[in-house]
């Protein structure tokens, strides 16, 4: 991941954490809408949109839930649930709950 992508992402987490954590469908209309003005490079425009989510979070569900009917341009969407930091692999947006931004 480059410095950009980097500072967009956290730039991205801290947009998100500050909606209400009750909120999950709110946060998820917020992460569709947001996919929509990024120009994402090539080696993230092809292929599925992965949403990467760290730990249990109940918005798993809201995702998995808007990528039964949404796609981001030509891509299915499709949700990673990641348990560590270490087990995060390649994604377009990583979701962290506030119960696991300490672990940043």
């Amino acid at each position: 991941m480059n410095k950009y992508s980097l500072m967009l992402s956290i730039t991205f987490l801290l947009l998100v954490s500050s909606v209400n954590a009750q909120n999950e469908k709110l946060q998820t209309v917020f992460i569709y809408n947001f996919t929509k003005h990024i120009e994402w490079p090539p080696g993230y425009s092809s292929g599925d949109f992965v949403i990467g989510v760290l730990g249990n979070s109940p918005i798993i569900e809201e995702i998995e839930k808007l990528a039964e009917n949404r796609k981001i341009g030509n891509q299915k969407i499709v949700v990673n649930k990641y348990r560590t930091i270490d087990d995060i692999g390649q994604c377009n947006i990583i979701f962290i709950p506030k119960s696991k931004s300490g672990e940043i």
